[in-house]
């Protein structure tokens, strides 16, 4: 994860942690470097040495450091430390030499560091170089930690750095990405060397990032202008190609392209074709366009943070750590992280790579404390339990701790908190500090929120309503908020102000909200505090008239009242989210937590529910909620019929906005509404099952792809009949942004005399995209499989007794037990 968000959504202090966080998501106890997460470098110096293995001049090197990176510089290696991690990286992965920044360019015969402007000792240089050209005004570093001069036009690998200091106001979702484009947690960058395909895979690799695919609307409308915006005269490769049918697909799902963002878009007759073809976007117009593999063009790579709109946190092991700097008790801090996060709960730091990371958390984030609260206490017998897990340790087990805190490890029981120079710190549990929280990114429940993470909030057009319910002044509350990257919340239209009565209301509570009366003690004017707009408030007899301090309170009932600032009560926050239906197609609406897709193909009700089952959701439920009704009207006109089906999974249309009976279920056609959640996506569990007409001949091979989207994951595929025998079970892992492929054998078996079909499930520690092909004996693609949430198999699943009983026996001619 390399992000920063700057202003409102994180403090531009993240740009220096994000690149020092340690990914070990091998779950390994041995420290990492904390750059971790760019391949083929290290840390040295308060920056981050890269090798990059692209065959470039000196000049082109320097270029591309400089142009591509925040304080990005060609290397100057001016310690011996330097020198022997910078050859090690070239022998670790196979290169033999690399550009530095030191020529004799501007002053012949006498070598100069390109940008500290000092001038290598000729002694030293003329003892540890390997060959000395003449001809050459260029230096290069050799994996015996020597120099070779050369010529300065030859071309050669090089080493980056990516420096750290002085970058304070550097304010860049990206970072430390230049020139790069960043919406909705993924940031998107060019570069500008000529590379084939897999060339440029293994560029995009460097920064945990991939080629990118660009499955949305938005997302293919943001890319498009960014590319054109480039002024690039070469193409730029996206992850996409064109199959034996003339069909443009996206490399990882193998789902068509939209045909209006092709360039002359066309379906080549499948004879004509003897190979797979690559796909490039026009850097005029923005269109893709159908390219031989083997030529090289400019390259997008795309990169996720799942952390991104969380202030002070940082990635690792599959879930978020996050800082909050309010003070509280132990005890506090632990309901605080449960109850205020879904899949919260205060952090249990047993690895050496947590627990770095999250010192360098506080560190770079403290205002309050230099420490926080962990979920590790300690027993009077002098040992320690995590929270969670149930898990004990020694009191010396490998961890360091603050000699201050000794007193307490013997005969009392006391809490611990990490310190900002990765330590424990055993203190009382009533003393306050700051709180480290874990909020799992891959549960299920919280992503149908459009607020995830956030439990107590609402969301408003765009806007999230977070609900903190500790007591405290309107000073501390607008401090609370602008402290987490949020605000006050600003109740500036009707609507809004009833959403967040309507809110307060459910919860039971009282609120502070973003507006103060204005400075004038004589004055009855109250504004809201960003925008200064006057606002009309309800007084109270609490309220001294002769003072300007007074804020407003929100209360369901009396609406917005004057209230002393200096009382306490709880705060509603408001942060600007995407609505998560979005993430799955721009197209798609949210209604009360779930997403909803009209599909304009005509056809009858049964083949309307085998094509959104497909698509892993099934046809839309009707509610008698007005939110839906009225969202509904938006997607279909009056006087047209679409598909629905009703809570028992049977035939009903939805005509004039009110529900039809359906009679002729087989017989008409109609346009339809697919209904699913985001967290279709995220799921672990996967069911594939292999229909019947695709396994009756044992000539046909199975290829599985399991592709991980964040971070190296683990996953187990386990391949069983119908009849209950297990015939395979294993583990495998899947490094970031790669594949495991595995070639199955037919999936057909005979048992109790019958043939009966296999079908297999995979479970994966993250989320990850899973395409079965099945092929030929020429490994042509003959057809691919459903690959379906393992949800929807459970005898209580609502998707069970359409789906199980009437499309998949029909698939793999059995049932799946």
């Amino acid at each position: 994860m390399l992000s920063m968000v700057a202003g409102e959504i994180r403090t531009t202090l993240f740009m220096y942690l994000a690149l020092r966080i340690a990914l070990d998501l091998k779950l390994s106890v041995e420290c990492v470097h904390p750059c971790a997460m760019i391949k083929e470098s290290v840390f040295v110096r308060e920056r981050c040495l890269v090798l990059f293995r692209l065959p470039l001049t000196w000049e082109e090197s320097k270029n591309y450091c400089d142009s591509n990176f925040y304080g990005g510089s060609i290397s100057e290696l001016l310690s011996e430390e330097e020198r022997i991690k910078a050859s090690g990286l070239l022998k670790t992965h196979g290169s033999s030499s690399a550009w530095l920044g030191l020529t004799d360019n501007e002053t012949s015969g006498h070598y100069l560091w390109t940008y500290s402007r000092t001038t290598i000792n000729e002694t030293f240089l003329l003892n540890n170089v390997t060959l000395l050209s003449h001809e050459g005004h260029c230096i290069q570093l050799l994996t015996n930690n020597t120099f070779t001069v050369n010529d300065c036009q030859n071309q050669g690998n090089f080493f980056c750095d990516i420096d750290f200091k002085g970058l304070e106001n550097v304010a860049d979702s990206c970072y430390p990405w230049k020139s790069s484009v960043f919406k909705d947690g993924i940031c998107y960058k060019s570069f500008n060397i000529p590379l084939s395909p897999s060339e440029a895979k293994i560029q995009c690799q460097t920064f945990n990032a991939s080629i990118s695919e660009t499955t949305g609307t938005v997302e293919y409308g943001v890319i498009s202008q960014y590319i054109k915006e480039r002024n690039y005269t070469s193409g730029v490769w996206v992850g996409a190609y064109v199959d034996y049918d003339g069909f443009y697909k996206w490399n990882t799902s193998s789902t068509k392209l939209l045909y209006q963002w092709v360039d002359n878009f066309t379906q080549v007759n499948v004879s004509s074709r003897t190979q797979l073809s690559c796909v490039a976007m026009n850097p005029i117009e923005g269109l893709f366009y159908e390219v031989s593999c083997a030529i090289a063009n400019y390259y997008l790579c795309e990169r996720a943070d799942p952390c991104w709109f969380l202030k002070e946190s940082v990635y690792i092991r599959g879930r978020c750590l996050v800082l909050s700097n309010t003070m509280l008790t132990w005890t506090q801090a632990k309901s605080y992280c449960e109850n205020n996060f879904y899949g919260g709960r205060l952090s249990e730091l047993i690895f050496e790579n947590e627990r770095k990371t999250s010192s360098e958390l506080i560190h770079y984030f403290r205002v309050k404390s230099s420490q926080a609260w962990i979920a590790l206490t300690s027993r009077k017998n002098g040992t320690f339990q995590w929270t969670y897990s149930n898990t004990s340790i020694s009191k010396f087990n490998g961890f360091q701790w603050q000699e201050s805190g000794h007193d307490y490890l013997v005969g009392n029981e006391s809490c611990v908190a990490i310190v900002d120079v990765d330590t424990f710190n055993v203190t009382g549990c009533e003393e306050l500090s700051n709180v480290l929280c874990d909020i799992e990114v891959n549960r299920l429940e919280p992503i149908t929120d459009p607020c995830y993470p956030w439990k107590n909030s609402v969301f408003d057009n765009g806007t999230c309503f977070i609900l903190f319910t500790s007591l405290m002044t309107w000073d501390k509350a607008h401090t609370l908020c602008a402290e987490k990257g949020y605000k006050l919340v600003e109740l500036t239209t009707d609507s809004r102000l009833t959403s967040a009565a309507n809110f307060l209301k459910v919860q039971g509570q009282s609120a502070w909200v973003g507006a103060q009366r204005k400075n004038d003690p004589y004055s009855h004017e109250f504004a809201w505090t960003s925008s200064n707009v006057s606002i009309t408030v309800n007084w109270t007899d609490v309220v001294d008239t002769n003072t300007s301090d007074v804020c407003v309170l929100l209360d369901p009932v009396s609406g917005l009242y004057g209230e002393s600032c200096s009382s306490q009560h709880a705060l509603v926050c408001e942060v600007a989210k995407r609505d998560p239906c979005k993430s799955i197609k721009s197209n798609y609406v949210s209604i009360n937590g779930q997403c909803y897709l009209r599909r304009n193909d005509h056809l009858s009700w049964t083949e309307a529910q085998e094509a959104c089952l497909k698509d892993r959701s099934t046809l839309a439920y009707p509610s008698n909620t007005t939110d839906f009704t009225n969202k509904l009207l938006t997607m279909v006109k009056l006087n047209e019929t679409v598909w629905l089906q009703d809570s028992n999974n049977k035939a009903v249309k939805w005509f004039n906005a009110s529900i039809v009976p359906a009679t002729s279920t087989d017989s008409e056609t109609h346009a339809f509404i697919c209904q699913t959640a985001a967290a279709a996506l995220r799921l672990k569990d996967y069911i594939i099952a292999v229909p019947t007409a695709l396994t009756a001949s044992s000539s046909f091979k199975n290829r599985l792809s399991i592709t991980s989207s964040y971070s190296t994951i683990t996953v187990y595929l386990n391949i069983t009949s119908v009849c209950g025998a297990q015939m395979l079970y294993k583990y495998y892992s899947v490094d970031p942004f790669s594949s495991l492929t595995l070639h199955l054998e037919p999936l057909v078996i005979s048992c109790n005399k019958y043939v009966s079909r296999r079908y297999a499930q995979v479970t994966s520690t993250q989320p990850v995209t899973i395409v079965l092909q099945v092929e030929d004996s020429a490994s042509r693609l003959a057809g691919s499989t459903l690959v379906l949430p393992a949800a929807m198999f459970t005898p209580s699943g609502v998707a069970r007794s359409y789906f199980v009983e009437n499309i998949l026996k029909k698939l793999i001619g059995s049932d799946v037990k």
